[in-house]
């Protein structure tokens, strides 16, 4: 079971030595997992933690994450977002590991002086385990199969080439003029194609929510405001990302808190974000397309 710890005064050494600088809060919990549980060296998992506060809070400092040696990071997303009357802290982390073996990600802490007390205290979160397999090794025969297809393809790129080449040949000997070729353009995939798609995935997050919808439809939307591979939604709104397109921002906003929040929110946060998702659908020049 996920829970928040509170080290206070029965661990003074290591506790906060002052409350100098430090947010009073009331931490209601601080929780972390890792997803999947059990991969193999060079692939990627993501350490996603969880902190819920009883105030509104804008970012959360004081946080110190565990020790990831044996690891490689790939990226970090963080934001806090409001949750009630409170707020939601949550940062993922993607990471790969570079050996195999059962790892264990020691707890998060947040350092902070706790409102039901008064007293300078220091928050953990539960710890997580990890199975890392060796990498798969390549077989033989799959070597030589790759090698097969790329003599298959250079074989069949000969052929095309000297099929060229004789045509070449023979309009020449003819002294034929060949006929002006019409352009031809590759067909637009219209914002109606588009808006069918997304309100497709629309109808099946509303039918069923999952987060595996929630992530489709995420991904429709950071490709609609030109999101690379490692910006954040805070880059994003930091470069004012779809300003020609008003909604898009709030609706990433929105289905990215259904992305990250804990399982048992996700329902949740699926139909707080449902509304602004059903706009862009009915709004041609704005939705994704």
């Amino acid at each position: 079971m996920l829970v928040w710890l509170a080290v206070g005064a029965a661990l003074g050494a290591s506790a906060p030595s002052s409350a100098q600088g430090l947010a009073r809060l009331h931490v209601r919990s601080i929780t972390m997992r890792v997803e999947p549980m059990r991969v193999r060296v060079g692939e990627v998992v993501r350490l996603r933690i969880a902190i819920r506060l009883d105030e509104r809070v804008a970012r959360l400092n004081d946080v110190t994450l565990p020790e990831l040696s044996g690891f490689v990071a790939l990226g970090d997303e963080r934001r806090c977002v409001p949750e009630g009357a409170g707020t939601l802290c949550s940062e993922t982390l993607s990471l790969s590991p570079t050996a195999a073996g059962v790892r264990t990600i020691v707890p998060v802490t947040l350092d902070a002086v706790d409102a039901r007390n008064g007293r300078p205290s220091r928050f953990g979160s539960n710890s997580v385990r990890l199975d890392v397999l060796p990498a798969a090794a390549r077989s033989q025969l799959g070597m030589v199969a790759n090698a097969l297809r790329s003599i298959v393809r250079l074989g069949g790129l000969v052929v095309l080439v000297g099929a060229f080449v004789y045509a070449l040949l023979r309009l020449r000997r003819r002294r034929v003029v060949p006929p002006a070729v019409a352009s031809v353009t590759e067909p637009h995939v219209t914002a109606l194609e588009d808006a069918g798609r997304w309100q497709t995935l629309l109808d099946d997050l509303r039918a069923r929510p999952s987060r595996p919808g929630v992530l489709a439809l995420r991904g429709m939307l950071r490709e609609r405001l030109g999101a690379t591979e490692n910006e954040t939604f805070g880059d994003l709104a930091g470069r004012r990302a779809g300003a020609n397109a008003p909604g898009l921002l709030e609706a990433l906003r929105l289905i990215e808190r259904a992305a990250f929040v804990d399982d048992t929110g996700v329902a949740g946060a699926i139909s707080d974000a449902l509304p602004a998702l059903e706009r862009l659908a009915t709004s041609p020049r704005t939705g994704p397309g």
